[in-house]
């Protein structure tokens, strides 16, 4: 039995997993005339039953006293599905971590006697001042102590996802009584450069990420290759020398690639050793997989299809249909489970 207190170990866990190949079961007995057993695993109170556990020797770094098992772990389809459910919610949060870079914060100017702060931290608060002037540089402050006529203020705009802009504006128009007591703002010029990036938050259907990349490849020309397509297309690349340090990757970034681009013969883990490792313990059948390699296109063919790699490219093939494959491939949205 495997029990994680939140999602968020599990996926720390099952990636170290599908690195190493095989999780340790604390203190369960070993017994010689077994040699598969039922893992059921627990996440809070969830339960998934029906994984598959085929008893392992220990890896190499395993410490010789650890008192249990080492299992290597096949998911049912109920943890297979909350797996790609994790990866989809991890990708999500990396989404909107990244959209929170859109408009960055301006220098704050030289501190004035007058300081006025506009709210606009959700969409709707944003949408509604641009019908009401925004757009052009204007907007209406509520405010107690309103500025003097003509006055130059500091304008601080607190916008979606946490972000601060501050701007300079000339007082227009005051109200000093009933209900409205405030200032009409003139913003300044620089202002309205900043505003397509502003309407830009409205517009946007969900949060962009930049996609990210895992390329394994032990030979120093194709990696750079890969740098050299992937790059300048706003992509994370991370790269590894072997099917064993791109194991060591996974660690940390199983649930928010978006592709694992990976040559076959590699020294230490070859390329079906590294696709067979991700496929049958990951759970994670909605992870695109390319394999790009020299080898002769009856070994490639054999590695394709829903366990396998899901495009696979001859080293051999003009470097821009490479370069078109993933491309259009980060292009489009993760396949759903069901798909796969």
């Amino acid at each position: 039995m495997l029990r994680f207190e939140s999602a968020s170990a599990l996926r720390v866990v099952w990636a170290r997993h599908v690195a190493d190949g095989a999780l340790f079961l604390a203190g369960a007995e070993a017994d010689t005339s077994i040699t598969t057993v039922r893992v059921d695993v627990f996440v809070g109170e969830r339960q998934f039953p029906d994984n598959r556990g085929q008893i392992v020797p220990a890896p190499d770094h395993a410490l010789r006293d650890q008192h249990g098992l080492w299992v290597e772990v096949t998911p049912g389809f109920e943890l297979t599905v909350f797996l790609a459910e994790q990866r989809n919610a991890a990708l999500a949060a990396e989404a909107h971590a990244q959209a929170l870079a859109p408009v960055e914060s301006s220098p704050t100017p030289p501190p004035r006697e007058h300081r006025v702060k506009l709210d606009l931290s959700t969409r709707e608060q944003l949408a509604v001042a641009f019908d009401q002037g925004l757009g052009t540089g204007h907007c209406f402050i509520q405010t107690d102590t309103p500025p003097p006529l003509r006055e130059r203020v500091t304008l601080m705009m607190c916008l979606p996802g946490s972000m601060n802009l501050t701007v300079d504006a000339d007082v227009i128009h005051r109200v000093l009584s009933g209900p409205r007591i405030g200032v009409g703002l003139q913003i300044c010029e620089e202002f309205l450069l900043t505003v397509s990036s502003l309407e830009a938050l409205l517009v946007s259907p969900q949060p962009t990420r930049r996609p990210r990349v895992l390329a394994v490849d032990d030979e120093a020309l194709w990696r750079s290759t890969y740098s050299r397509l992937l790059k300048p297309h706003g992509v994370d690349l991370i790269l590894a020398n072997d099917g064993k340090e791109g194991l060591e990757k996974l660690i940390d970034h199983y649930f928010e690639l978006d592709l694992v681009v990976l040559d076959l013969h590699m020294p230490e883990l070859d390329g079906r050793g590294l696709i067979d490792r991700i496929r049958r313990l990951g759970g994670e059948n909605s992870m695109r997989l390319f394999l790009v390699s020299a080898a002769p296109e009856e070994e490639l063919a054999s590695l394709a299809g829903p366990r396998g790699a899901n495009v696979v490219l001859s080293k051999l093939s003009p470097i821009e249909e490479i370069e078109r494959a993933l491309l259009d491939a980060l292009a489009e949205p993760s396949p759903s489970l069901a798909a796969a």
